[in-house]
């Protein structure tokens, strides 16, 4: 019985001795040939996978930063300071708070909200929440009752299109004024600056006979941006007396015939140089 046992364990070992040299076998040929491959460049080593992550991600960036120059082109919009934190993770939901500011057409802004995104059926579905917007009132009034109703709703996206698109005209409208006034200092004035929405054009031999151009950029409730530019005449009694004052008060509707047929810059050029320069 002892014997048939001894027999039994060496012949355990040698099975045993033969795995193992198969084992090995099989070890050192997958490294011959993971080494052959990588020889003939079929397998990069781990240094160059490291290089080919920092390129795709290298390349990733340059192409966000060239979308993100792009859409500034586009829109005006360009951020200064972005930053993120995540106040609650679970199965259910995620809740993330944004803080962003930046400039738009030279208009600063700061934007803080929260993102709920919740799982649903279809997928992960984001929620905009706690949306807080703050510009300067007293320098852009006609965006204050538009940034209340977007921050009530959550609008987020509405708010950046209708900022993009006041923009254009807010800095339009400055750079017209800023224009007229370089060009014509003896008689424009701008009593509130470049960026007010009114400009002043006084009769420089005519006391009293001023031709106010009112330049209104609207904002609906929706975020429709809509600008509005309308003259007003300011004549005094001795304005009144002079010979073509019965001309000068059919200026308004004539301006607005104007607009329409040369647009905005030709259109006050022409009333400037008839009503003002010429007399």
């Amino acid at each position: 019985m002892t014997h048939f046992h001894d027999d039994e364990i060496r012949a355990l070992q040698k099975e045993i001795k033969v795995l193992h040299e198969q084992y090995d076998a099989e070890i050192l040929s997958e490294q011959h040939i993971l080494q052959g491959l990588r020889s003939f460049g079929r397998i990069p080593q781990e240094s160059e996978l490291y290089n080919d992550c920092k390129e795709s991600l290298r390349q990733k960036m340059d192409c966000l930063e060239v979308c993100l120059s792009y859409n500034s082109k586009i829109n005006g919009v360009i951020f200064n300071d972005c930053q993120s934190m995540t106040i609650e993770r679970s199965t259910v939901r995620t809740i993330q708070r944004h803080r962003i500011s930046g400039v738009c057409h030279s208009m600063p802004f700061w934007v803080e909200f929260c993102l709920l995104q919740g799982k649903i059926e279809s997928g992960v579905k984001p929620t905009v929440t706690a949306l807080n917007i703050l510009m300067d009132p007293a320098e852009f009034p006609e965006m204050c009752a538009f940034i209340s109703k977007a921050e009530a709703t959550g609008s987020l996206f509405q708010f950046f299109r209708a900022l993009s698109e006041y923009g254009e005209w807010y800095a339009y409208r400055r750079i017209t004024f800023k224009h007229f006034k370089e060009k014509y200092p003896d008689v424009i004035q701008l009593p509130e600056g470049c960026s007010s929405g009114h400009m002043v054009c006084q009769h420089p031999a005519i006391p009293g006979f001023e031709m106010k151009f009112v330049w209104k950029i609207n904002v609906t409730d929706n975020g429709d941006v809509t600008p509005k530019l309308s003259l007003l005449l300011k004549m005094s009694e001795q304005a009144l007396k002079h010979s073509w004052m019965n001309v000068a008060q059919q200026a308004p509707s004539c301006f607005q015939s104007l607009l329409r047929l040369v647009g905005t810059e030709a259109a006050i050029e022409i009333l400037i140089k008839h009503m003002c320069m010429d007399k």
